[in-house]
Order: C-alpha cells, then structure tokens, then sequence
C-alpha cells in the first residue's frame, strides 16, 4: 500500500486528474501510468517473501497467508471505495492505464497478480525438493524489474514496434523490440545476480543460454495484461528442470 501510494502521488503530480480522481493522460503525455504500474507488480511478488516471520517455518502455507494479505490490499481498490476515499484513489492512480479501462482492476488482479503469486508458491515449493527454492528469486526480478523496465524502455525508445493482443479483446497494443531487448538482458542479469542459487556450475551456464531467449519470447508473445503468468510459467518450468542437473562438480 505504501508503494502504491508513493506512485499514486508521483502520478498526481505529473498528470491532471478529473471530477472524480481519476488520472488523465493521452498519447502526448510525458509520463505514463505504465511507469508506476509495473511497481505494484513487483511489490506485490516480492513484499511476501522478504518480510521474515518472527518463526523460522517457511514453506508453501507461509507464502500462501503473506500473499493471501497482499492480495486482501487490491479489495480496497474497488470503485464504490476509490471513489469515496481519496486515500485509496491515489494508490489506485498508480496502477490505472487509460488503456486499460475499464477492466484495470480485474486486468491486474486476474491477469497478472492472483497468477503470478500462485506460480510463485509452486514453484518455491517444486524447487525446495533440490534443495533450491531460491532460485524462484530470478524469474521474479525479471518479471518484476527486467519487463517492469521493458515498457517504460519501450514506450522512451522504442522505434521497432510490433503488436498483440488482449485477453477477450479484439484491440491490439504495441509492444518493441527495445523492450523485448530490455527484458533478455535483464534475464542475463539476474541469473548472474544468483548464481550463487545453482547447485553446479552447468545449472548456472545451462540457464544462462536458455532461460533469456525462452522468456523474451514469452514476453513477445503473451497477450497485453497477463504476461506474467507465462513469464512465471516458463521460468519456473525451466529452473525446475535445471535444477534436476547433476552432473559435474559442486
């Protein structure tokens, strides 16, 4: 809630905002709610596992009750609440797209958030069978930050565009190869940044040649909204595998 009230109030001051609260912005804007947006994601996934619990248990019911909470602070959001507290519109202008009226909440909620944070508990759970739950850590942070960054790059720099579609929706949304380019290196990196995860030397090196690719592609191909689940679905399932790598030294 802290994190999407500091974005609601950067929002604010960069946008105009209607009778109602709502932000307002169009093509000429120069700062988009998509900047903010992507924060909720990323301290919606996050918040649950890096707040220690006073017990040293941690297992699939502990990260199910932290995201159980995460997810209770969205139900604030809803209009009759919004539109009624100015508290709780401001976080709800840090995740509102234009574009994605008038479905934000339930784009956010079903397509990306409930998902992702269920993919999250599986596959912590599925990679503690190897001893390696931490590996869950790298297709978070490339999905939080690596496509977090991929649509402000994207929209800033993007020249090479190319286009999807919405789940249930016949509009197209522009995406780039900027973006996308954004996104593989971002993978390089955090895989990088948790090497030290990998039980052996060819889980890491196996997952560095394979992982950026399969998850710029996911990301390219994956319908406007929910990319989350398959950036999570495939990360996951490939460092599921890599993990079952066992050969050589430690």
């Amino acid at each position: 809630m802290s994190v999407a009230l500091a974005g609601g109030l950067t929002c604010r001051y960069f946008c105009d905002v209607d009778d109602k609260g709502y932000v307002i912005t169009n093509k000429k804007s120069k700062f988009k709610v998509n900047y903010t947006r992507k924060l909720q994601h990323f301290a919606a996934y996050m918040i649950p596992l890096i707040v220690k619990y006073k017990s040293s248990v941690s297992g699939p019911i502990e990260d199910a009750w932290g995201d159980w909470v995460t997810m209770g602070a969205f139900t604030l959001l809803i209009k009759p609440i919004r539109e009624n507290v100015t508290f709780f519109m401001y976080q709800f202008n840090s995740l509102d797209r234009p574009e994605d009226r008038p479905n934000t909440l339930k784009w956010i909620i079903a397509g990306n958030i409930l998902p992702g944070l269920c993919l999250i508990i599986f596959w912590r759970w599925a990679l503690s069978f190897t001893g390696q739950a931490a590996l869950a850590f790298i297709f978070i942070f490339i999905t939080g930050i690596g496509d977090g960054l991929a649509e402000p790059v994207g929209i800033a720099f993007g020249k090479h565009k190319y286009w999807t579609s919405a789940l249930g929706s016949n509009r197209k949304y522009q995406r780039s190869l900027e973006g996308s380019c954004c996104l593989f290196l971002g993978s390089l990196y955090f895989t990088t940044m948790f090497w030290y995860a990998f039980d052996n030397q060819y889980q890491f090196w196996i997952t560095m040649v394979v992982l950026p690719p399969l998850m710029t592609y996911a990301e390219a191909v994956s319908p406007h909204t929910i990319d989350t689940p398959f950036l999570m679905g495939l990360g996951g399932l490939v460092l599921f595998l890599v993990s079952h790598v066992t050969f050589g030294w430690r």
